[in-house]
């Protein structure tokens, strides 16, 4: 009859926009597992890359994750996830660990710090009182470098 008819639909939606399409957010989150779910309502930046995976990394920014990630694939391992936690660690290690303590497979956690406006003292002291109240049974790796390092080591030495 000479009229087009649509067949088929698809909708890309950028997630950093979704605060401005409040109607498809219940989309959205359906596709999450809990694991995801916890992890946006905490405003994490998380990537589950293989829930069976054996390593989970926590980093202060993208690039860090990523560096981390490269170098984990080399080794041989599988990485489980990465969790970006930004400048923020400080106030969410405990909820940063009870996250990635919940992957089924974990072997070990890399908590992976640099920075100069991130103080790794501070980011000590959050992590060793997490890490007190979570009592992890996997081991938990800590790399903590720039402002506040020496500091830092004290902390982990003292507390752990």
């Amino acid at each position: 009859e000479g009229k087009a008819v649509a067949g088929d639909a698809r909708l890309n939606v950028d997630d950093n926009s979704l605060y401005r399409h409040k109607e498809l957010e219940a989309e959205e989150l359906r596709s999450l597992n809990e694991r995801e779910r916890v992890a946006r309502e905490k405003g994490f930046g998380y990537v589950e890359i293989d829930p069976e995976g054996e390593i989970a990394c926590i980093a202060n920014g993208a690039g860090l994750g990523m560096t981390a990630f490269d170098l984990i694939s080399e080794s041989g391992a599988t990485l489980a996830c990465f969790l970006d936690v930004g400048g923020r660690f400080y106030d969410i290690a405990g909820d940063a660990l009870r996250l990635v303590l919940s992957l089924p497979k974990l072997k070990a956690v890399l908590i992976h710090s640099y920075g100069g406006v991130t103080r790794a003292d501070r980011l000590a002291e959050s992590a060793c009182k997490a890490l007190k109240e979570l009592k992890p049974k996997v081991p938990i790796v800590v790399e903590l470098s720039g402002t506040g390092e020496s500091k830092a080591a004290e902390i982990m030495k003292r507390e752990v």
